[in-house]
């Protein structure tokens, strides 16, 4: 909000835009994932956690970097722990961001 000049209207245009963009991040992270496509499946991680940094959604910032690096190094392990908790932040994070749109 500081680096819009505290333009709260402008800030939810940004957030509304956001959610637009990745409605389907999760859904399509996970197909890419199963089917094992792990440079696809790098590339949306990487442009959910650009996206989050942009909005300051810094723990799912935090949580792409580690899944992006997983999937780059095609580490399952971490890439299964990964997705999961990549999906719950992102999942939350949308949810909010509707809660705010509601009020």
């Amino acid at each position: 909000l500081k680096l819009i000049g505290g333009d709260k209207d402008l800030y939810h245009m940004i957030l509304e835009q956001y959610s637009e963009e990745n409605e389907s991040t999760v859904p399509d992270l996970a197909a890419r994932i199963e089917a094992r496509q792990y440079a696809e499946a790098a590339q949306i991680v990487h442009k959910a956690k650009s996206s989050s940094g942009n909005i300051g959604a810094k723990t799912l910032y935090m949580v792409a970097s580690a899944l992006q690096k997983a999937l780059e190094q095609g580490d399952e392990e971490s890439i299964t722990s990964g997705k999961v908790l990549f999906a719950e932040k992102m999942t939350r994070l949308l949810e909010e961001i509707k809660d705010i749109r509601l009020t």
